[in-house]
């Protein structure tokens, strides 16, 4: 079911301490307390842990999400549906460190980056994301069973991971987050009975710097094991004010994550994971009419970041039934954003953005132990409830009129959302599969809104609006033979609705639910025992009131309207070959077609027809190949294609970024307690935008050609 429904104590062997994380204060606005967590614990562990029984096997049925540390490819082949899983050692020798390189390993997942860690970014999946500010995320990220908040506020560094799973299409039956497009689900190492240490750090291009640090293991044999890891990155930069003489993108940041794990008994595992991170940063924005890596401002930027999170998870069985029971606290806090919105020298235009949100979620899972006979189900309930509170002053200056003032919005906004989820298979005969699964979510959301404006004031905003959602989903599985699957699926995904903070008249913030109906089939496939996988899967949605993020021609005015129809189909390939001891070739392949059936801009009244929605990217492929010597020696080498993607929604050509290819290489030598790496980005130098932001006619340049060496080592 969601999230890592078991999760064990495996000490996988090779596994590394690579993690990311960063101290951090926030203070959380709602306080909320959840019995349902210490009960779980307090009820349950200690009778359990009294008792001595023999402990229980557990057996993982066919259909199931994996999310656990002793993980294995031919389990991930045999889930019903689209799924990509890398291990901890294929992250790191192909130098992905953040979910943001993932656009370079999944099919049909595309990022919008806009250089500032998370904030304003976009995670797609076949069509379906978030909007910039002001929508549920579309694309859920979980950590250890723990669910993050919206998308802005993902800590997006990978630290000490066992593997990464990424699902594809919509999850409300089978996580606690509601999930409309996919699910990145981010399992890290586990310790074990014995203490591990590893130690790295890494020079590159720009003064880019990186310091990384673990350790793990026990403080009581078989029953009380820690993890800590953390992380120093620092950059000079690649865009020059020259202006003012300065970099203004410089970066420096610093996270961290500390976990406990209570073995009470034979039958249950207590985890407590605290995270901070704290990022003091430039501004990798800059102006489309110009140089790429250039810009001209009047002050140097700053994004200044801090995030704390804290976790606790209680696994074991009660008589035949598995129990999972997921607390967790996030709070977030950006304080400020501040920017110049015209990059040039003409003083009197800042934008500056102060955000919190500090959000509470339980989730609880049950499962039976063992499959009884040809069933097998799942079930679960979900709670969560957020705070965001912004203040967002402008200040503009317009030479020619001598005009000068302020636009001043603040407002609070709390979410609560209900859910019950799960699913039922049968065995029909001994090869297929039928799968029912179902979500029934509410959410209620409170609005509060002023705004002050040199030129005007309107009333302030009070809103209040429940959105209850029901989402079937209907899987047939036909295991051809063991290392063949034939699956097909159909069901709903949705968005819930909201409102929009930015504009004006107030009279109708509100926007409304987006639906997707998603059909898929696939192929999953094994070959030469093992040595070859082939999945290919072919996807239709038809999409109702899909949330558009429009932006006002001048100032800074956002709405979120719904294109009252949309679809969006493809097709994806994933294909790995080990031909020989020591080799593995990969390639995979990724196509979109999304289109608006028709779109009207609130502010113009233009209309458009069949254009693609913002920040989908057609198409994104990738190939690589990778050798590993028994002697140390190791070399990788890997090129990936991202197709043409539009950031507006009437596809305006100013604000397009074709198609590009990035080519990066990495070779090294390790042995057991060392290892050296030099690598290699962007290769061949290639421009290009990770994001593009119409309002302001700037954006965001990618990373450019960059080289590195890194070194490690390991006790």
């Amino acid at each position: 079911m969601g999230g890592s429904d078991s999760s064990r104590d495996a000490d996988p062997p090779g596994a590394n301490l690579l993690a990311f994380t960063t101290p951090r204060c926030g203070v959380a606005r709602r306080t909320f307390w959840f019995p349902l967590a210490i009960l779980t614990a307090g009820c349950f562990c200690g009778p359990v842990a009294a008792q001595q029984t023999e402990p229980l096997s557990i057996r993982l049925p066919p259909v199931v999400v994996i999310g656990t540390n002793d993980w294995e490819q031919p389990a991930i082949q045999r889930l019903p549906l689209a799924v990509t899983a890398w291990s901890g050692e294929q992250l790191e020798l192909a130098g992905i460190s953040s979910t943001l390189d993932l656009r370079g390993a999944i099919p049909n997942f595309s990022q919008s980056y806009t250089g500032l860690r998370s904030y304003a970014d976009n995670y797609v999946v076949r069509g379906l994301g978030n909007t910039q500010f002001l929508s549920d995320p579309a694309v859920v990220l979980y950590v250890d069973d723990a669910p993050s908040g919206n998308v802005l506020t993902y800590t997006t560094d990978l630290l000490a991971i066992d593997h990464v799973e990424v699902y594809r299409g919509p999850q409300g039956s089978r996580f606690g987050r509601n999930s409309e497009a996919g699910v990145i689900n981010i399992v890290t190492r586990r310790p074990g009975d014995r203490f591990e240490a590893e130690a790295r750090a890494s020079i590159a291009t720009f003064n880019t710097q990186q310091y990384q640090a673990g350790v793990l293991g026990p403080l009581v044999k078989g029953k009380l094991r820690f993890d800590l890891v953390g992380q120093y990155a620092s950059s000079d930069g690649f865009i020059r004010n020259n202006f003012l003489n300065t970099r203004a993108d410089q970066r420096d940041g610093l996270d961290g994550r500390a976990s406990l794990h209570w073995t009470p008994s034979d039958q249950w595992n207590v985890d407590f994971t605290a995270t901070a991170d704290r990022f003091r940063d430039g501004i990798g924005l800059v102006s489309l009419s110009g140089d790429p890596h250039r810009t001209q401002s009047d002050f140097d930027g700053k994004f200044d970041e801090d995030v704390n999170s804290q976790s606790l998870r209680v696994r074991g069985s009660l008589s035949d039934l598995a129990i999972t029971s997921v607390t967790t606290r996030r709070d977030f806090n950006l304080h400020p954003f501040m920017f110049d919105p015209d990059f040039s020298p003409l003083a009197g235009n800042t934008g500056i953005v102060n955000w919190a949100e500090a959000q509470w979620s339980q989730e609880l899972r049950v499962s039976p132990v063992a499959p009884e006979g040809k069933w097998d189900w799942r079930a679960g309930f979900f709670f969560a409830t957020a705070e965001t509170d912004l203040h967002r002053p402008y200040y503009f200056f317009v030479p020619p009129l001598g005009l000068s003032g302020s636009d001043t919005v603040d407002y609070t906004e709390i979410s609560d959302s209900y859910a019950l989820f799960g699913e039922v298979t049968r065995s029909v005969g001994e090869k297929l599969d039928v799968t029912l699964g179902l979500r029934l979510d509410y959410t209620v959301r409170d609005f509060d809104r002023t705004r002050t404006s040199t030129f005007s004031s309107p009333p302030a905003v009070h809103v209040n609006e429940g959105f209850f959602n029901t989402a079937p989903k209907l899987t047939l599985a036909y295991h051809v033979r063991d290392a063949v699957l034939v699956y097909g699926s159909t069901g709903l995904g949705f968005k819930p609705g909201g409102f929009t903070a930015f504009i004006d008249p107030p009279q109708s913030p509100k926007f409304d639910t987006e639906t997707a109906w998603a059909s898929e089939i696939g192929v999953k496939s094994a070959w030469l025992d093992g040595k070859l996988t082939a999945n290919v899967a072919l996807f239709y949605y038809d999409v109702t009131d899909y949330q558009v993020e429009q932006f006002a021609p001048m100032g800074f005015d956002i709405v979120v309207v719904n294109a009252h129809r949309a679809r969006s189909l493809g097709a994806e390939l994933e294909l790995t070959a080990r031909p020989a001891t020591g080799w593995e070739l990969s390639a995979f392949g990724g196509y979109t077609d999304a289109r608006l059936e028709r779109f009207t801009d609130p502010f113009t009244g233009a209309t458009v027809r069949d254009t693609h929605p913002p920040f989908v990217a057609e198409f994104n492929a990738g190939v690589s190949a990778q050798y590993k010597h028994k002697s140390g020696l190791l070399g990788r080498i890997g090129y990936v294609v991202v197709g043409d993607t539009f950031y507006d929604a009437a596809n305006t050509s100013d604000f397009k970024q074709s198609a590009y290819g990035l080519l990066s290489a990495r070779v090294g030598f390790e042995c057991a307690h060392f290892g050296i790496y030099l690598f290699g980005e962007n290769l061949t130098g290639t421009e290009y935008f990770s994001k593009k932001i119409p309002p302001l006619n700037g954006g965001a340049p990618g990373r450019p050609q960059l080289f590195g060496v890194m070194v490690v080592a390991r006790f």
